[in-house]
C-alpha cells in the first residue's frame, strides 16, 4: 500500500471468512474528468467527484450477499505530486460521503500512491492492494470479484486469485476477462454467476 495512504483498522478475528467485491475508483465507480493533455483524470477537487451509474445498485447486491466493497485504486498523481496529499484527501472525503450513505454495504478503501517506476507490490496490476486487504478483513479471494475499467484492475484481481470483471463499452470480452459495458452490466453478470452457484 502506498505510504500514507488511508489504512483499514478492522481485525480479521471479527470478520467473518466471507467474498468480497474489489472495485476500482476512477471509471468505475466514479466518473474520469476530461483533460486536455491526458484525456482524462482522476478527480482533483471534491466538487469534481460524482458516482457512476450502476453504484448503488453494485452496493445493493453487496448488502444482499452480506459482502463488503473494498476500494482498489492506484493514484500516481499524488505521487508525482500533479495532486497533493491535502487535496487527495479532500477528494476522497467526499468519494466516501458520496459512496457510504446509510443502508448500504461496508465500504473499505485502499491507495497506491507510488509511481509505476517504483516497482512497489501494492500498485496494480500487481496485487498488494487486495492481499493485504484480504488478510485483514478475512475475505476468501476465491469467492471473490475485482471489477474495473482497465486491463491493470482484472490483472491484478487475477494474480490475487479472485475472478474478475472489465468494464468496457466496446469489447464483448477481452482474453479470459468477461467483459461488460458498465457497472450495470457487471451487477447483471454476478446475479447470473452468483445464482448458477
Amino acid at each position: 500500500m502506498g505510504e500514507g495512504s488511508p489504512r483499514m483498522s478492522i481485525a480479521s478475528a471479527e470478520k467473518p471468512f466471507r467474498p468480497a467485491l474489489f472495485c476500482d475508483r476512477d471509471g468505475t465507480l466514479i466518473a474520469e474528468v476530461p483533460d486536455p493533455l491526458r484525456g482524462v483524470r482522476a478527480c482533483y477537487r471534491p466538487q469534481e467527484v460524482r458516482l457512476l451509474p450502476g453504484v448503488r445498485d453494485l452496493q445493493q447486491f453487496c448488502l444482499d450477499k452480506g459482502w463488503p466493497l473494498v476500494v482498489i485504486s492506484n493514484q500516481q498523481d499524488v505521487g508525482r505530486a500533479d495532486l497533493s496529499r491535502e487535496r487527495f484527501s479532500l477528494v476522497h472525503e467526499r468519494f466516501v460521503a458520496e459512496l457510504c450513505v446509510p443502508e448500504v454495504c461496508e465500504c473499505y478503501f485502499r491507495y497506491c500512491f507510488h509511481l509505476e517506476s517504483d516497482g512497489c507490490y501494492c500498485r496494480k496490476p500487481r496485487p498488494g492492494m487486495i492481499l493485504e486487504a484480504a488478510q485483514e478483513l478475512n475475505l476468501d479471494l476465491q469467492r471473490s470479484y475485482m471489477i474495473g475499467n482497465r486491463l491493470s484492475d482484472v490483472q491484478a484481481g487475477d494474480s490475487a486469485g479472485c475472478r474478475s470483471i472489465l468494464l468496457n463499452a466496446i469489447v464483448r470480452r477481452f482474453g479470459s476477462y468477461p467483459v461488460v459495458p458498465d457497472l450495470r452490466g457487471a451487477v447483471e453478470l454476478l446475479e447470473r454467476l452468483e445464482g448458477a452457484e
